[in-house]
């Protein structure tokens, strides 16, 4: 009797390892936006294009950046700017490193303020996530010929 109940505890214990121990090494976490940064703040479209350029520090704790996007809106709403990497290393490694994107904004876009106001990241895990980007400062794209100056006084 009391092999059995020995035997019972190890299959068990044993069961309990090889379908709970995997869940310990997954990767569950999305990566974690470090920098954000864009240029130019400003473009005038109405006689050529002009390339927007993004760059985002992350950092993974373990599969490492698969990709990022955001999407600048025009003012009214019915044009919009996405602008991505898959993941667009430029230096670093994809787990700590920066990265960079771009995209040309069509001549004669819709003028006045541009703003994005969601990053969403995504590692090789599959992981994602929505970063608000209110506390990283404004992401904007001023467009037009006569631009307005929003930098605030010195």
């Amino acid at each position: 009797l009391m092999k059995k109940s020995s035997l019972l505890c190890l299959s068990i214990f044993a069961s309990f390892i090889l379908f709970v121990y995997p869940v310990w090494g997954q990767d569950i976490t999305p990566p974690e936006l470090i920098s954000i940064d864009m240029s130019p703040a400003s473009v005038d479209v109405s006689s050529a294009p002009a390339d927007i350029t993004v760059t985002v520090q992350l950092t993974d704790n373990s599969s490492g950046a698969a990709s990022w996007s955001i999407t600048f809106l025009s003012p009214s709403g019915s044009q919009n700017l996405p602008i991505s990497a898959s993941p667009g290393l430029v230096t670093g490694t994809i787990t700590s490193g920066t990265f960079k994107g771009a995209n040309t904004l069509p001549q004669g876009s819709e003028e006045g303020v541009w703003t994005a106001n969601i990053l969403t990241v995504t590692d090789e895990a599959g992981n994602s996530a929505d970063i608000n980007l209110s506390s990283y400062g404004i992401f904007i794209i001023q467009v037009g010929s006569t631009l307005e100056d929003l930098a605030p006084p010195e």
